[in-house]
């Protein structure tokens, strides 16, 4: 756009461009999708028409051909061609004669029917009379073989000289390799083409109908010629012959004709619509110059319009300027520099708010940049590594040294303060860290899980004097915490690692020693070198053990739960000398289960009672901590989570229920309704039983045999077909399961069932 053209001018010309373009282009693209749609509703007519017109000419076809089968397995036909037809056997010969007449004028076909009498040299037709000479092309139809399997033929018009019908071909009698005699059936097609167009609508077009061998077996439509002389009957014969497919359109002395063809599964036969493409786009042609001219006159009353609003818009804009500067606009040069300082200082004043929204949100954003480092979750993005670069910056050095302060009564204070009350004990945890870290080296902290703490410290390298740093840090940490709260905290430190991309594995390293606490009691300090010479082959087992057990409480498998607190208890009387670190140990079991079944939106404080917990202590035998731990945890938990489950449980057998009813012919099993339902195998056989006080298999036989017996007294199904339809291998193993099942066989059971209904 120019740029000595001034704002009002400018406004007019996009107001032009925006206003006729969108008209232009929506009304080009529609005109063109209309009449391509149009066009596609006009193929379907034709393909409809010529559907209809295959399906006509099939249905004429079949049932010429039943009549063939019908005359060449008539006992009258075979008496007379076996006999012949002559004064000797006059009786026959009439009743021969009289069969064939009646199949003539029952039918609607325009048909003619001839006897070839091989054995006699004679021909029947009921056009003609008997004939004492078999002549062409007569002659040559006797010469087609007949080998038992090939029982009928069907030869085209014109395939023998002056022979303008379909001829239908059957032996008689009808499988016979030797014939007394041969069954012709003339069919006129010209005529037959003709009553079936007469059941469409009206229109200018042509019909063929070509064999499976390309030959041209009938034309219709009323035209051999267009106007122009063009003869389209020899323009698509070679088209048919040469290739595989039609092509849709063809063009003949600068006109373009359409093609449309659909071939019939019956026969094979193909049949082809010919119509000129001027007469099916006359309409569409119509209405394209009729939308041209209403865009036209779109665009004409826009622009109009553009120029009037135009004029009428601006004027509070000149008023507005005016007021703004003081002068008249069309006397001042820079409206649109006023308007665009006036927008500067409005973004000024939202770009202030943002930050300070910023600056409000930047803690959350440290948080979320610390959590990613340590669960090793950092994105490959550019701008995502320099934002949590920029959290992490404080941090001093290239190594880093991850630690996890832990408290030892987390569960005891879940019992005796609130959420809020919590989270405000872990802030003052987390900055009690960073506090005393600032001591030694910047340290960030970050609360990882309720009760946890973890903090990442920055090193310039690893050594002796780091370690040093690092592990007087860590134990300064406990005696604070043991001086100014009420709680004591076990510390893990990890080995110091090189680059941010491995604070997770620190992080993960720290959280694996915290199991080891167990074995050290509360306020532990565990250090990589500690845990390297006091791990045992016991203390592994503890921890594969308890990982078992809050397993098999998640999915559900509460006995297996229960004899896993057996053997965790019986190991740890091997490996910790003291009931006290076994109620520890138990206490950590606890949080484990605990933490587990939040993640399934289940509190586990609302199943023990607050003062459970603190009963482990006082127990003084392993056998009362193994009964302690059945009775106060795993069972309530298993009746809290049954009693949650029973609406999905009845719902989910009710399902199962509905698809045994649906897929009763199928291959059914227990695993795979269980997949359609997405519950695990077991719990599906546990609640099937549970709700319908019968297992899987019993059911499925029993619906299975209930519905054998319907069918053994309503239907005429044979006991093999009952059998395969209920999706038994073999009849025998079908037998003995419902003799199982009734007490009888199926047999006896029918005439059983029918003996009663009689």
């Amino acid at each position: 756009m120019p740029k000595n053209l001034s704002y009002k001018q400018k406004l007019l010309v996009f107001s032009l461009l925006i206003g006729i373009f969108p008209v232009l282009i929506l009304g080009g693209v529609s005109l063109k999708l209309f009449a391509s749609f149009m066009q596609e509703e006009v193929d379907l007519h034709q393909q409809s028409i010529l559907k209809h017109f295959q399906t006509q000419l099939d249905s004429y076809i079949t049932r010429l051909d039943h009549m063939s089968v019908s005359l060449a397995t008539n006992a009258l036909i075979l008496k007379g061609a076996e006999e012949g037809v002559s004064a000797d056997s006059i009786n026959t010969s009439v009743q021969f004669i009289n069969e064939i007449q009646n199949m003539v004028t029952n039918t609607d076909i325009p048909i003619n029917i001839t006897v070839i009498l091989n054995r006699h040299n004679a021909v029947y037709s009921h056009l003609t009379g008997i004939m004492r000479q078999i002549e062409y092309p007569n002659s040559e139809i006797l010469k087609l073989r007949w080998t038992g399997s090939n029982t009928f033929y069907k030869i085209p018009p014109f395939t023998y000289q002056n022979q303008s019908d379909l001829l239908i071909v059957r032996p008689i009698p009808i499988n016979s390799p030797s014939p007394n005699g041969i069954l012709v059936l003339h069919l006129n097609m010209a005529r037959l083409v003709e009553m079936v167009e007469q059941t469409l609508p009206a229109a200018s077009r042509g019909l063929l109908v070509f064999d499976d061998q390309g030959g041209l077996i009938a034309s219709g439509g009323g035209w051999e010629r267009t106007d122009d002389g063009v003869d389209l009957k020899e323009a698509i014969m070679p088209l048919f012959a040469g290739m595989k497919q039609l092509p849709d359109r063809i063009e003949e002395k600068g006109k373009t004709y359409l093609l449309t063809s659909i071939q019939s599964i019956a026969n094979g036969w193909t049949y082809v619509a010919v119509t000129s493409a001027q007469e099916l786009s006359a309409k569409s042609n119509q209405i394209e110059k009729v939308s041209l001219a209403l865009i036209l006159g779109i665009c004409l009353v826009w622009g109009a319009v553009a120029v009037w609003g135009t004029r009428t818009l601006f004027n509070p804009l000149q008023r507005l300027v005016a007021k703004f500067t003081g002068q008249d606009e069309r006397h001042h040069k820079h409206d649109i520099i006023t308007t665009l300082d006036r927008t500067m200082q409005d973004m000024k004043h939202v770009n202030e708010r943002l930050m300070l929204q910023i600056n409000e949100q930047t803690p959350i954003l440290k948080e979320h940049a610390l959590l990613s480092l340590m669960r090793g979750v950092l994105s490959s993005d550019s701008d995502a590594k320099h934002n949590w670069r920029t959290h992490v910056e404080s941090l001093q050095g290239d190594w880093f040294c991850v630690g996890i302060v832990e408290i030892d009564q987390m569960l005891e204070l879940k019992q005796q303060y609130k959420e809020n009350d919590l989270w405000l004990i872990m802030y003052a945890l987390r900055k009690m860290v960073e506090e005393i870290g600032e001591a030694y080296r910047p340290v960030l902290g970050i609360s990882t899980k309720p009760g946890q703490i973890a903090f990442l410290v920055g090193l310039d390298e690893p050594g002796e004097e780091a370690d040093k740093l690092t592990r007087q840090f860590a134990k300064n940490i406990g005696e604070q915490v043991k001086k100014f709260f009420s709680y004591s905290v076990s510390v893990a430190l990890a080995e110091p690692r090189h680059g941010y991309e491995n604070i997770h594995v620190s992080y993960r390293e720290a959280h694996s020693f915290m199991i080891y606490r167990l074995t050290m009691g509360p306020d532990a300090l565990l250090l990589p070198e500690q845990i390297r010479t006091t791990m045992n082959h016991s203390l592994r087992e503890l921890t594969k053990i308890e990982r078992m057990i809050v397993s098999s409480m998640v999915q559900g498998a509460y006995d297996q739960a229960s004899a896993g607190v057996g053997e965790l208890v019986r190991e740890a009387m091997q490996s910790l000398h003291s009931l006290e670190s076994m109620a520890g140990l138990l206490v950590h079991l606890i949080g484990e289960i605990e933490t587990a079944f939040q993640d399934n939106g289940v509190e586990l404080a609302e199943i023990v009672d607050s003062d459970a917990i603190m009963q482990i202590y006082g127990l003084d035998r392993s056998e009362q901590l193994m009964v302690w731990m059945d009775e106060r945890i795993i069972e309530p938990i298993r009746l809290h989570v049954e009693q949650l489950q029973v609406p999905k449980r009845r719902k989910t057998v009710q399902s199962a229920l509905a698809i045994i009813q649906e897929q009763l012919e199928s291959d059914l099993s227990l695993q795979q309704i269980a997949d359609d339902l997405q519950v695990s195998r077991p719990t599906l056989s546990k609640w099937f039983k549970e709700e319908t006080e019968e297992d899987f298999r019993e059911y499925l036989i029993r619906i299975r045999m209930e519905k054998a017996k319907e069918w053994l007294q309503h239907s005429e199904m044979s006991i093999k077909e009952i059998s395969e339809r209920l999706r038994y291998t073999s009849v025998p193993n079908f037998s003995r399961i419902f003799k199982q099942s009734t007490g009888m066989t199926p047999g006896a059971c029918r005439n059983l069932l029918r003996g009663e209904s009689d």
